[in-house]
Parts: C-alpha cells; sequence; structure tokens
C-alpha cells in the first residue's frame, strides 16, 4: 500500500466528517477492501490530528450503529435549519446577481446529503425564478477590497456616478464601514478635505471604479458606529438627525417600532400611540408617507410642515 493511497483513503473519510456524515466502520472497511483494524488506524490518526488543530473535538462512537460522526454542536457547523434561513434572506434580499447568487449551491452543500437535498427543495422555485436587482453587477470582489481597506484604514480613490446626474464624480475617501440595507450594499465614508458632520452615503453598484491606495488615513477610535448610524438611517437617506415625534394607530405601530430601532412609546390614548426616535429626516420621510392616515408627524414642527407640503404636492399630481 502506498503513502499516496492512505492519504486519500484517511482523506476521504475525514471529507464525509466534515459533511457531518456518520461513518460506519464496517461499511468504510469493506468499500475499500481493508480490515477493520485499518479503518481503526486511520481514526486515530484523525483523533490526532483534530488533538493538534482544533482542542477539545473529539469523534462521537456509536456503538449501536458502529459509526464515527463529529459532534453536531461544533461551532464550525451550519445546521440545515440554518442555511436554509441564510438562504431565504439572500433570495428576498435581491441583492446579488444571477452570477452570483449561485454561492447557495456551495452552502447548500455544507448540508448532509440527505438535508442537502430537502433544502435545495425548499428554495429551488426561488432559485429558477430569482431576480436581482436591475443593476446585475457583481459585487463580492469589490464588497471584500472595500473592507480590507476599511480594516488597513486605506484612502480610496473612487469614480461614483449619482442617482440624479450622469456625469460622474472623483473622490479621495476614507472608508469607515460597508452596510447592506433594503436591496443594496452601501459604503460609508468620510470624503477627504471636507468637514461633514456625517459620513457620506455611496450605494455600491454605483462605483463606477476605485482603486485602493497605499496612502494610510489615521482612524478615529468612537467616531463612527456602524450599528447606531444604522438604527437612525432610513433608506440609506441622511438628512439631519432630528428627534422624531408622531402619533401612530394600532394597526401600524409594530411597524413603525420594527422600522425605527430606536423608537419607543411615551404616551397612549386608546388606540392611538406616541412614539418618538432619534431619526436622520431624509429616508425618514420616505417611509412615513408610505404609511398613510395610520402615522402622524407631531414634532419638529419644520418637518410636519415640510411633510405637508410634500402631501400636498402629491395631491396636485392627481
Amino acid at each position: 500500500m502506498s503513502k499516496q493511497e492512505k492519504a486519500q483513503r484517511v482523506l476521504s473519510i475525514f471529507y464525509k466528517l466534515l459533511r457531518g456524515q456518520a461513518v460506519s466502520r464496517q461499511q468504510q472497511a469493506n468499500s475499500s477492501n481493508r480490515s477493520t483494524r485499518t479503518f481503526d488506524r486511520d481514526i486515530e490518526e484523525i483523533q490526532c490530528f483534530l488533538a493538534d488543530e482544533i482542542p477539545g473535538i473529539e469523534l462521537e462512537f456509536d456503538r449501536a450503529k458502529g459509526t464515527y460522526a463529529l459532534p453536531r454542536d461544533m461551532e464550525i457547523w451550519l445546521s440545515m435549519e440554518e442555511i436554509l434561513a441564510i438562504a431565504k434572506i439572500m433570495l428576498a434580499s435581491r441583492s446579488l446577481n444571477k452570477e452570483e447568487i449561485k454561492l447557495l449551491n456551495k452552502l447548500t452543500r455544507l448540508c448532509d446529503p440527505d438535508d442537502e437535498k430537502v433544502v435545495r427543495e425548499a428554495i429551488g422555485d426561488e432559485m429558477h425564478h430569482y431576480t436581482p436587482v436591475s443593476h446585475d453587477k457583481a459585487l463580492l470582489r469589490s464588497l471584500w477590497d472595500l473592507n480590507d481597506a476599511i480594516r488597513r484604514s486605506l484612502l480610496v480613490e473612487l469614480t461614483y456616478t449619482k442617482a440624479t446626474e450622469n456625469m460622474p464624480v472623483q473622490r479621495i475617501i476614507e472608508p469607515v464601514a460597508l452596510l447592506f440595507s433594503d436591496y443594496y450594499f452601501y459604503l460609508i465614508a468620510n470624503i477627504v478635505g471636507t468637514a461633514y458632520p456625517v459620513p457620506t452615503v455611496y450605494r455600491l453598484d454605483r462605483i463606477q471604479g476605485y482603486t485602493v491606495t497605499d496612502r494610510h488615513f489615521r482612524a478615529q477610535y468612537g467616531r463612527f458606529s456602524e450599528g447606531e448610524f444604522r438604527k437612525r438611517i432610513q433608506f440609506m437617506q441622511k438628512g439631519d438627525l432630528m428627534t422624531l415625534r408622531i402619533r401612530v394607530k394600532l394597526p401600524a405601530l409594530e411597524a413603525t417600532l420594527d422600522r425605527l430601532p430606536t423608537a419607543r412609546v411615551i404616551s397612549q390614548s386608546g388606540d392611538v400611540y406616541m412614539v418618538e426616535a432619534e431619526v436622520y429626516g431624509g429616508g425618514i420621510k420616505m417611509w412615513l408617507l408610505s404609511q398613510g392616515t395610520n402615522v402622524e408627524v407631531v414634532s419638529p414642527q419644520d418637518f410636519r410642515d415640510a411633510m405637508r407640503n410634500e402631501i400636498a404636492a402629491m395631491g396636485d399630481m392627481y
């Protein structure tokens, strides 16, 4: 028996274990035309490897079935339930083009073969009818490059086309975060040479080109928090940061509290609730208009006036 044959046999067993399969001592010995003692030695080598590389992880032996398996509660595992949930979220986001959404095929292969079939059946129709958003750009490479620039605090030169303009603009930026919201990926960045109090938001698919330079910028600790920014922004439209008070009817209360992470109920009168939230004014107007008569802006007064003017202008269109 050559060393190569032995290595292939051990790797074959290990591959099955990594896929979540229970490997039968007798069946493996029969399929490899080797004795069960040879199988035991192969398992011992795998056990030694795990002890060195992943301390605390040991193969589990089922005496009744005569099988070995890796423990299912290992942190490296994704269960079929977890894979199904991730797949459903990715398909619903519509954020990747048809080529990149195929990474779900890789994801489902992490399941046990029987579970893989179940998951594929559960997402098969959505995969077949998958319709990405209209830009149809590949984004995974740029996501990785820009994340690396953020991690290493490297300046980025980019060419960007705004939704309202045809002419691209050139910018040198300090990238600080990548976020996903409502179908799109966004790069959050400070423009070099400006003193805006809030970073600029760039939609990733509108970046026409970029170069990650070798020039570093000084990242200010605590200057920007993705989590706090996300709590206060809607549809990635900035506007001014304000404390908003709205009257919310019961049918829209749950949607309001889910939509605005900073929201809290401060009073109630029957089925009408007074809700307060800290938000950026740009995107919140879009969402409030979608709620019709279920939500009324109380303050700030200038924002209430802006809502009234917007509603009047909408009425003039019909």
